[in-house]
């Protein structure tokens, strides 16, 4: 379980391209399912996106002008969460496909606004609140 607790600019949505897991080996752990309990999300950025592996990244050349017709982005998914700033707090809840502990994780950002980056997070290694084993501020 994943509690985000800040983005980049209070009070706007949070919104987060993938979350990856990695065993104590750095072997991938698979997800099976991603919720998101008392969130609210635009139809096409439920929490399921965060963990499908799309990640947007950029293809723009070093060599090329920075202008926007310059750069080319290949597009990734993202999940977003407009409740973010109405709660100050935005829950993503993972299930692993194989219980596996947890070595190692990335979160990568959205392409898009900045704004809605996550800064600061707690991690769990299950459903109870008292389980924390990192936070990040």
């Amino acid at each position: 379980k994943f509690v985000f607790t800040g983005v980049r600019q209070q009070g706007s949505v949070l919104q987060l391209s993938d979350l990856s897991l990695f065993d104590c080996d750095g072997a991938r752990v698979a997800v099976s399912a991603a919720e998101n309990p008392g969130g609210a999300w635009p139809g096409a950025h439920p929490p399921s996106k965060a963990v499908d592996g799309a990640v947007g990244v950029s293809t723009r050349s070093t060599a090329a002008p920075a202008s926007a017709a310059a750069r080319s982005l290949r597009k990734g998914t993202k999940w977003v969460d407009v409740n973010m700033g109405q709660r100050g707090h935005a829950i993503l809840l993972v299930t692993l496909r194989t219980p596996a502990p947890l070595g190692a994780y990335q979160l990568s950002t959205a392409n898009d606004s900045p704004a809605g980056d996550p800064v600061s997070w707690a991690v769990y290694q299950d459903a109870r609140p008292h389980q924390e084993i990192t936070r990040t501020a």
